[in-house]
């Protein structure tokens, strides 16, 4: 049976966030953790810092959503750094 119930916020979770360059890749300061996903799965923080190469970095963060009948969702979204 599907019940129709208000979403929220707290139906919201990261489901994956993926970069287009590597972890440790050049231009991005010789540093590890580009993408840190929270341990509530609700925020996560990218690594804005760009040198180097002119080519933009991608991520793309996939939002899953699950209603109250356990049905889900996903969406993914880009965000595009470019260098500073």
């Amino acid at each position: 049976e599907d019940i129709c119930t208000p979403l929220t916020m707290d139906d919201l979770e990261i489901a994956g966030v993926t970069s287009s360059d590597g972890d440790d890749a050049a231009g991005d300061g010789n540093t590890s953790d580009d993408i840190v996903i929270a341990p509530d799965r609700n925020s996560v923080d990218l690594r804005i810092e760009r040198s180097g190469e002119d080519k933009p970095r991608i991520y793309t963060i996939d939002i899953q959503v699950t209603d109250g009948s356990g049905n889900t969702s996903t969406e993914s979204f880009e965000v595009v750094i470019g260098k500073q």
